[in-house]
């Protein structure tokens, strides 16, 4: 992000190499999740969870509870699924049917995301507090 900041256009496009963009208003190819929407109503303020719930979606995907596996449970139906029976393909409708197992498992951000819940809290009363000293 420095360098972006800190230097004239020319000397960034050097700096780069294929397609890149810095994306201001608007998520592309972005994942959220039920336990990653949680987090950010918890980490953003009103105006930035608003404009969030705001955006258009163009595809989304879901994964259905039943479908949850633990992680031991979900490793072995991966390590014992036939990779040549993963696709089959369908004469009738000329199409490849996915057969892949439609599983999946949880994967805890708990470690990831805690120290930005409490450095947030930290900095938020550190500007209250700032907001009590000037008055």
């Amino acid at each position: 992000m420095n360098l972006i900041l800190n230097n004239p256009e020319d000397e960034i496009a050097e700096e780069f190499s294929g397609e890149f963009g810095i994306h201001l208003t608007e998520l592309v190819n972005t994942i959220i999740t039920s336990d990653i929407l949680k987090i950010l109503k918890a980490i953003c303020s009103n105006r930035e969870y608003n404009k969030l719930l705001d955006c258009k979606i163009q595809t989304a995907a879901f994964y259905r509870k039943s479908d949850q596996r633990s992680k031991d449970e979900f490793i072995n139906i991966l390590q014992n699924t036939n990779p040549k029976l993963c696709y089959m393909y369908d004469t009738e409708t000329q199409s490849v049917a996915d057969k892949r197992p439609k599983i999946w498992t949880a994967i805890p951000l708990k470690g990831l995301v805690e120290p930005l819940l409490t450095l947030r809290k930290e900095k938020k009363a550190l500007v209250k507090q700032e907001i009590k000293t000037r008055n």
